[in-house]
């Protein structure tokens, strides 16, 4: 009898520890029109009636406490089918991943759509409720005020403009710049957090770097990322006072 894919088999992430390798992602979802007209009703959950537009991807290792190795940023947008085959090449891998929201939006939206296409090959994006997952949504488990809040509520608190795909001038649509800037931007609030739970403030300070390092290269020609980064860069001062 197959297993059941039910969160309490997932498996257990020790924070305390280096977190390996993690598969830090966005998707950028848009009402599937062929659904939304097939008996459903006014105020039909979104989830259930929409399409996968765009999946973008920051893959990111932690070797050691304190070090952080950024890999490739990816963006898949265009003919779902593929999208869906790029999420299960991820996923593959087995990393650990890191959302916001992912547990109540990115993930059952992946295996609907898996359903929508009959894709049922596609294993590993099915097992991911399976993988170790960080959402950021709901850690830490009481987060001030009791309010969640958005990716970009809870990255402005930090003094972090996570809005800055609008800046976008690459000829790519806001909705791609948009995934992108959430990766990235998932990626900062991760490491804040991990630096407030371990009381270490170079956990933070080495993503930082390790950020504007990444942000040198390709992603310099990118507007809203080297904004996005450079927000980050500016609390350069802060670091060498990071305890």
């Amino acid at each position: 009898m197959p297993e059941t894919h039910d969160r309490s088999r997932r498996t257990p992430i020790d924070l305390s520890r280096p977190l390996g390798r993690l598969a830090v992602f966005d998707l950028e979802t848009r009402d599937d029109a062929l659904l939304t007209g097939l008996g459903t009703s006014a105020k039909a959950v979104r989830p259930f009636v929409q399409r996968i537009a765009s999946f973008s991807l920051l893959t990111v290792t932690e070797p050691s406490i304190g070090r952080w190795e950024i890999g490739e940023l990816t963006s898949h947008h265009g003919d779902e089918t593929d999208i869906l085959a790029a999420i299960d090449a991820a996923f593959g891998t087995n990393p650990t991943l890191v959302t916001y929201n992912g547990s109540r939006h990115d993930l059952p939206v992946i295996r609907r759509r898996i359903m929508r296409h009959r894709r049922y090959r596609l294993e590993a994006a099915l097992r991911a409720p399976r993988l170790p997952h960080i959402d950021l949504f709901t850690f830490p488990h009481v987060p001030a005020g009791g309010h969640h809040g958005s990716l970009q509520d809870r990255c402005a608190g930090l003094g972090i403009d996570a809005k800055t795909y609008l800046d976008g001038r690459d000829g790519r649509s806001r909705m791609v710049l948009k995934g992108e800037v959430d990766s990235v931007a998932t990626f900062l609030l991760l490491i804040h957090e991990l630096a407030a739970l371990r009381i270490d403030g170079q956990v933070w300070a080495a993503g930082v770097r390790a950020l504007e390092q990444a942000g040198g290269g390709e992603w310099a020609r990118r507007n809203h990322l080297s904004a996005l980064i450079g927000g980050g860069v500016r609390w350069a001062g802060e670091r060498g006072k990071s305890s």
